[in-house]
């Protein structure tokens, strides 16, 4: 039972994605695929025909993300962040990738060119976000997550 528990802090950013995506426009991508958010965004973005990038840069999880594939969903393996292609613009960005200490450096790269930024685990987040102009952390589920944006007052969005 204590093993359920921890997984499903896993999917603690589920409630505030599907949010997120619901009040946003423009493609997706996903840094950091799982059981949890993978599904649920490849479903919210078949409805609406929403283009979905997912980058993996654990074999076993990208062997998981892979079924899901399809004229709206991108799912690449990436070896090193570094190298991923994500300065273009987005609707809205995930940020849950390993190793942890690398989302802060994505969240920088990502800055200018997602219009919502989605940080799960952001009790590890003390800071950096206060470099965007609106932010909200929720903290309804546990661990929080963190929302950050240049241009969309997040914490209108939901207060």
């Amino acid at each position: 039972m204590r093993r359920a528990a921890k997984n499903a802090q896993w999917g603690s950013h589920i409630p505030i994605l599907c949010r997120v995506v619901d009040k946003t426009d423009g493609a997706i991508l996903e840094m950091g695929t799982g059981a949890f958010s993978t599904a649920v965004l490849d479903v919210m973005c078949q409805r609406d025909h929403r283009q979905l990038v997912s980058l993996e840069n654990d074999q076993a999880y990208y062997r998981m993300a892979r079924k899901y594939r399809s004229d709206y969903h991108t799912v690449r393996f990436i070896e090193r962040w570094d190298f991923a292609s994500i300065e273009v613009p987005w609707g809205v960005a995930l940020v849950d990738h390993r190793p942890l200490q690398r989302r802060r450096v994505d969240i920088e790269r990502l800055a200018t060119w997602a219009d919502v930024i989605v940080a799960h685990d952001s009790q590890r987040y003390d800071t950096g976000f206060e470099r965007f102009r609106y932010w909200f952390n929720y903290t309804r589920c546990s661990p929080p997550t963190m929302l950050m944006s240049n241009t969309v007052d997040v914490g209108a969005m939901f207060g």
